[in-house]
């Protein structure tokens, strides 16, 4: 597939409403664009990354930089799908910037094709329920409003944003107006630390379905140390979620906090003293690996006395270094 031309294109979306979270209130969105043009077709895709680098370090003007001075030029002559990956495996980070210039290409490439983002995906249904994130609202009368009417909008599950003074009580009233049967769970946004985790421990009680990033999306030692105590106070339920980059890493944190302690350590054989011998010839004792007892062995050598002297080294094999002994 031969790319004649990529556009890169700026539009503000004005929300429908303000979208509050834990790291600030947005009324508009910044979006970045990206359109491949082929012979054949046309590709779109849009690069997910915020104004402001508070959710994750990357922003639209970074990536609209990279994109332009290092992403698009390393493209090969005749991308797809797959090779775009690989041109562009060498340039740290920026995965925002990478995925939306990929998709752009998988998009113009489907096209071509006449196959749907489905089909390449190997998808069973054509349909799939959807859920709804909520921000934080000014009251919890504003909030039941606005869930209640996502719900009759057809939305299957709800995620409510919280905050330190924004948690316990706006999900205790979500819960007891809609029931048990709703499916509903947190995002948190990095709002908390580890001292928090007795609080956040009470959220357990209205069976949510996952609490998303409470701490810092990069701190994964700090995750693993909050599931452990997550699971001493709550074991029947225990959900972490963290950015889809990281939770492959955070569950080998967690693994890594639950691994049992070490064998205590076997003390290694102690080098014996080289005995003397009389004579010309120098003695090379070999030494047997320190975890395998067994016999060391003397080796005669005839090699008169000189700078270089012979030695034994402890994984077994003998070696001559000069200026000792």
């Amino acid at each position: 597939m031969k790319i004649t031309g990529i556009e890169l294109r700026r539009i503000a979306m004005p929300l429908v409403a303000p979208f509050r979270t834990s790291f600030g209130t947005e009324t508009e969105r910044d979006v970045l664009l990206l359109r491949v043009v082929t012979p054949d077709a046309e590709g779109w895709a849009e690069c997910v990354a915020m104004s402001d680098p508070l959710y994750s370090p990357e922003y639209v003007d970074g990536a609209a930089d990279v994109l332009r001075r290092f992403l698009i030029p390393a493209l090969p002559a005749h991308p797809d799908a797959h090779t775009v990956g690989r041109a562009l495996h060498p340039f740290k980070g920026h995965r925002m910037a990478k995925a939306a210039l990929e998709t752009a290409v998988l998009d113009a490439q489907l096209r071509t094709t006449g196959q749907s983002l489905a089909a390449f995906l190997g998808a069973a249904k054509d349909r799939v329920p959807s859920g709804v994130s909520v921000g934080i609202m000014d009251s919890i009368p504003h909030l039941l409003d606005t869930v209640g009417g996502y719900l009759h909008e057809g939305y299957l599950r709800i995620k409510l944003k919280i905050e330190p003074g924004w948690d316990v009580a706006p999900v205790r009233a979500v819960r007891e107006r809609f029931g048990d049967d709703l499916l509903l769970q947190v995002d948190a946004n990095a709002a908390y630390t580890l001292t928090d985790a007795p609080h956040l421990a009470k959220l357990d009680d209205f069976g949510l379905l996952l609490i998303e990033q409470p701490l810092a999306n990069d701190d994964l030692v700090q995750h693993a140390r909050l599931a452990k105590r997550l699971a001493r106070l709550h074991p029947a339920r225990r959900h972490l979620r963290l950015p889809p980059l990281l939770r492959h890493r955070h569950h080998h944190a967690v693994r890594t906090a639950r691994r049992p302690p070490r064998r205590p350590h076997r003390p290694r054989h102690r080098r014996r003293p080289r005995p003397r011998h009389p004579g010309r010839g120098h003695h090379l004792h070999r030494m047997d690996h320190p975890l395998t007892p067994g016999p060391r062995l003397p080796i005669r050598t005839d090699t008169p006395p000189g700078p270089w002297s012979a030695t034994a080294f402890p994984w077994g094999c003998g070696a001559a270094r000069r200026g000792t002994r």
